[in-house]
Parts: structure tokens; sequence; C-alpha cells
């Protein structure tokens, strides 16, 4: 079944996806780079338009990440401003509000531009 939406190279490793149903909006869907590690996944933020996603980690872990993905950015020529910068939150809002609401100041004053 899912040779229908994929072309394999071999089975069970991915060569190159292929969209049967083209997306409604020029450019297709921005779906996020997902990820904290640091060569890779924030090096891969630097060259798309897509947005970067972290997740689980404490504002303090999320400031170095950022610091990071700006550094990738300097290298590529980028202005880092471009990189939409988002994070996954696991917390429940309604157990403590206030901690809740603070730990969203802290990540929107680090530039996370939705959580």
């Amino acid at each position: 079944m899912m040779d229908h939406y994929f072309q394999m190279e071999q089975p069970g490793l991915l060569a190159e996806p292929v969209c049967v149903r083209q997306p409604l909006r020029s450019g297709g869907p921005r779906i996020p780079i997902v990820g904290s590690g640091e060569k890779k996944t924030c090096a891969s933020w630097r060259s798309t338009p897509m947005p970067g996603n972290l997740f689980g980690m404490e504002p303090e872990e999320i400031a170095h990440k950022i610091r990071v993905l700006d550094a990738h950015c300097e290298t590529e020529g980028r202005d880092p401003a471009e990189v939409q910068r988002t994070v996954v939150v696991g917390d429940d809002p309604l157990e403590d509000t206030d901690a809740f609401q603070r730990r969203m100041e802290a990540y929107a004053a680090l530039g996370i531009d939705q959580a």
C-alpha cells in the first residue's frame, strides 16, 4: 500500500518521496523540521524555508540551540530572523497556570514564534 505514495528503491528504504496528491497551495504545506541535533537538524534549518521545531527543553536549553542555529545561519549567509522557530511543550497548562505562563513568556523572549 505504501508503494502507492512512495517509490521504494529497496524494500524498507525510502529513496525519494513522491507526492501523489498535489498540495492545495503553492509551495506545499510548511512542514516543521523537528529535532534538537546541533550538527544536522539545526544546520538544516539554515537552508530551508520550513519552520524549525524544538521539543521537551527548558528555556535555557532552547537559548543554546538558538545560538547554534544563529551561528549556522551566519555560516550560510542567511538572516536568522527568517527562520520560524517553534517549540513543542508537553506541560499541562492547567496543572500550574502561573508556571506555564512564565515558561511561555521565557520562550517568547527567546524569539519562539509558536508553542
